[in-house]
């Protein structure tokens, strides 16, 4: 049988504020790291919560709360009218960030449930619940292998030339 996971996954909000500001997810000082961290640090509140998010349907997913209340993952999406199919606009999701705490990263528990992709999994599905048909899309660092990597993992390999910027590439999956 197995054993129900050590902590569950909430929609963040504002009283989350607190648990932001001591996150810590960059194992090093390079900049696609450190610039996820201080924009979870600095700005998500605002970002998910402040008058724009209003506009864009923001949200946050926590995958927190051992008991003790400690943040394990964060994950932010939001509705996005950026691509197109030269007809028009496609309704989509930009996937704007998935971060584990530097505790957990490769850690699994339970079932071999890594932490990461127990939030990818449940950001998807919430997606796919709130955002039905819609596409899905995100944007990595060039340089950022282990990213790239777990993204393809989960289907975001087809490359968005039009979404991409300096040093980052936007992907989507190529399933349905």
């Amino acid at each position: 049988m197995t054993e129900p996971l050590p902590w569950k996954i909430v929609r963040g909000n504002r009283k989350h504020e607190p648990l932001f500001r001591e996150f810590k997810c960059a194992l090093s000082d390079v900049l696609w790291e450190t610039e996820v961290e201080d924009h979870i640090r600095d700005s998500l509140v605002e970002w998910a919560f402040g008058s724009a998010a209003a506009e864009v349907d923001s949200r946050i997913l926590l995958l927190a709360l051992r008991e003790s209340g400690e943040l394990l993952a964060v994950s932010a999406y939001e509705r996005s009218d950026s691509l197109s199919d030269g007809d028009g606009i496609i309704p989509s999701v930009c996937l704007s960030l998935i971060a584990v705490s530097c505790d957990w990263q490769g850690a699994t528990i339970g079932d071999d449930h890594r932490v990461s992709n127990v939030i990818m999994d449940a950001t998807a599905r919430e997606i796919a619940r709130e955002f039905p048909n819609h596409a899905v899309w995100c944007r990595v660092h060039q340089q950022n292998g282990r990213s790239l990597s777990f993204v393809g993992r989960h289907g975001f390999t087809t490359r968005l030339a039009s979404l991409s910027r300096p040093n980052y590439v936007a992907l989507t999956s190529t399933t349905d």
